[in-house]
């Protein structure tokens, strides 16, 4: 089964969804980097805030673990 993606652009809303995942104690992954509130908003910062996709993370019994974000290779 293909895990579901998520697209979105930077913004306070979407940085603050973030940091409520983390908060409830779901995994938030960065370009390969496991996230905390405070390195979150750099993450996302260091980056030009366009077009990032999500992955919903699963465990091994399907349940949601999580979510990874990366920048889609544009070459």
């Amino acid at each position: 089964m293909r895990k579901p993606e998520i697209c979105h652009s930077q913004n306070t809303a979407f940085l603050d969804a973030l940091e409520s995942c983390l908060a409830t104690g779901l995994t938030v992954v960065v370009d390969g980097i496991p996230q905390t509130k405070e390195s979150l908003e750099n993450a996302l910062a260091d980056q030009d805030g366009e077009g990032w996709v999500g992955t919903v993370l699963l465990n091994d019994k399907g349940d949601m673990k999580g979510l990874s974000f990366s920048k889609p290779d544009l070459t």
